[in-house]
């Protein structure tokens, strides 16, 4: 019987050896399983990925920006930031902004153009072709800015010609713009109150000021306000050294003395008078009272190396007359 047992026992012992290791996980299998699957997804998302970015590719090709850049932030949701992403954007954005400022070259727009650019994202206009794109426009933009300026020079409009200069300075920043900005201020006008004299007095200058027939001027030149002499008279005498070509203004009885009297005074009898010497030649010599209407003055001084102004501008109690824009032209 004991016999028996101990077989029984060895027997029972076998089986359950047996049963539990029927029942023990073959770990290496299982890992390598997983692995397997791991490997499976990331390649799977890859190739979606993929996918995405040739969609925004062929999008691209169409000139589909808009579309292109909304599949590419599709992807970035879904997958995260991934450098693909980020490099076919900027991609997409260098071609829209180059797409964009074609249209503005068609216009012959380069001011418009310029700015596009410069209004831009810096990881756009750091590109390559976009910084020689931008270049070439600036380029455009100067000839054009100088042509245009010189044709207006060439019609004496030098302030027209200097304001499209400095318009394009702001974007520029060129020395041949600076060059051509100083020239034609050379060339400016310049009222002859502002011109140091060699001897005589000081002018004044005033703004809104009427003619006897109801109009109003701006840089109104004549003996009066609170710097003029005695009976105001002067003759000044300037040492131009042959730098200007002529002198130009319109002389006018003042409103307030467009009647014989005024306040008791006789502005007929104080009439003022107006001389003006080219190296001691008169160039212009008149009168001016009420009654008179303006007179343009516009006296060749080319040549000229001493100019002289005697300007008499009616009583000890002021002016009776101006000159608008009493300026001397190179």
């Amino acid at each position: 019987m004991k016999i028996i047992s101990v077989a029984l026992l060895s027997i029972l012992f076998v089986f359950i050896l047996c049963a539990c290791g029927n029942n023990i996980p073959n770990t290496e299998a299982t890992n390598t399983d997983d692995t397997k699957t791991g490997k499976s997804l990331e390649t799977t998302a890859k190739e979606e990925l993929s996918n995405y970015i040739d969609k925004a590719k062929q999008l691209l090709n169409k000139q589909n920006f808009n579309e292109a850049l909304a599949t590419l932030d599709t992807a970035e949701q879904i997958y995260g930031q991934d450098s693909r992403i980020d490099e076919m954007r900027t991609t997409v954005n260098v071609e829209k902004l180059l797409n964009e400022v074609s249209q503005y070259e068609e216009k012959e727009d380069y001011l418009g153009a310029i700015k596009y650019i410069q209004n831009s994202s810096s990881t756009v206009t750091e590109d390559t072709r976009v910084m020689q794109k931008l270049n070439v426009l600036k380029n455009q933009y100067k000839d054009i800015a100088l042509k245009q300026a010189e044709k207006l020079s060439d019609n004496s409009d030098y302030e027209a010609a200097i304001a499209v200069l400095e318009e394009s300075q702001k974007v520029l920043d060129d020395k041949d713009i600076s060059d051509a900005i100083k020239r034609y201020k050379d060339y400016l006008p310049i009222n002859i109150a502002d011109l140091d004299y060699f001897s005589g007095h000081d002018f004044t200058v005033d703004n809104n000021v009427r003619d006897n027939l109801g109009n109003t001027h701006n840089n109104v030149t004549s003996p009066s306000g609170e710097n003029a002499w005695a009976n105001k008279v002067t003759t000044n005498i300037y040492k131009i050294n042959k730098e200007y070509s002529k002198l130009t203004g319109l002389w006018f009885q003042l409103y307030d003395f467009r009647t014989e009297i005024v306040g008791g005074i006789s502005a007929t009898n104080y009439y003022t008078e107006l001389e003006i010497y080219g190296d001691n030649k008169v160039l212009y010599s008149g009168n001016m009272q009420a009654g008179y209407e303006p007179k343009e003055i516009d006296i060749d001084i080319s040549g000229v190396s001493e100019l002289k102004i005697h300007y008499f501008g009616g009583g000890s109690d002021g002016s009776y007359s101006g000159i608008a824009d009493f300026n001397l032209h190179k």
